[in-house]
């Protein structure tokens, strides 16, 4: 009896050290994405985000989807907009704004059919309340909300901006 209580025993320990937890890729959420340059050997990388992964990558050096801008022509940062690694893989479309966040939480929702055909390689300069879509060279599409924008005051400024995002990697229009 004592031996198939250990052989029940060793096998239930085996199965549970064995099971691979299946790890989900998000399709939605709320992410911060940095223009900040970061010291890597001879050169610089930044870090981009992956609608596919739903996570922030090393760029260059990993996939990414959209990295931040942050104009600064005189020093101080002028101008923040989203940008594709890719300019023929990945675009962009200023699809609503709408001044109050309410209202534009309210858009960003609603919003559940890709209409737009008119996508560009930049975006304009980012506000508040500004929902964006986003088409990759696969024909999938993610839509952004920008819920928050932050100027960071180090020496060299740089930019971290708030979005909550939706991705449909199904290559369908509607989310």
């Amino acid at each position: 009896m004592r031996k198939y209580i250990l052989l029940g025993f060793s096998i239930a320990c085996i199965t549970l050290v064995s099971c691979k937890k299946e790890t989900k890729i998000p399709a939605s959420g709320t992410v911060t994405i940095s223009s900040r340059q970061i010291a890597s050997g001879p050169s610089y990388v930044t870090y981009g985000f992956s609608f596919s992964a739903g996570a922030i990558h090393k760029y260059p050096g990993q996939a990414v989807d959209v990295i931040v801008l942050a104009l600064k022509p005189s020093g101080d940062i002028t101008g923040i907009l989203f940008t594709a690694p890719d300019y023929y893989t990945g675009n962009f479309n200023n699809t609503f704004y709408s001044p109050n966040p309410d209202s534009a939480e309210v858009l960003f929702n609603k919003y559940l059919d890709v209409t737009v055909t008119d996508f560009q390689p930049l975006t304009d300069t980012l506000k508040l309340g500004q929902v964006i879509t986003y088409k990759n060279g696969a024909n999938q599409y993610a839509k952004m909300l920008i819920k928050n924008i932050n100027i960071v005051k180090t020496d060299p400024p740089y930019a971290e901006v708030t979005v909550q995002w939706a991705f449909q990697s199904s290559g369908s229009t509607k989310f």
